[in-house]
């Protein structure tokens, strides 16, 4: 399934090939936010907010085909 990851502040580091921060990543269907962060070598305690779709979200919320996730950092 494929996602749309939006990386804000010093996250954006993490994809050094999108100025923009925003990436779009393929995963495996069921895949939670806590391990679509471990895929993309980010860690947990940098996220202050996480919102999926617009709306706030947690580590553990699973992922859907087409989802828009977004990551602030502290």
């Amino acid at each position: 399934m494929v996602i749309e990851v939006h990386l804000y502040n010093t996250l954006k580091r993490h994809v050094p090939s999108s100025s923009s921060g925003a990436v779009t990543v393929d995963v495996e269907d069921d895949i939670s936010i806590a391990e679509l962060l471990n895929e993309m070598e980010i860690e947990a305690a940098e996220i202050q907010l996480i919102m999926v779709n617009g709306k706030k979200s947690k580590l553990e919320y699973r992922l859907y085909d087409g989802d828009r996730v977004s990551l602030f950092s502290n």
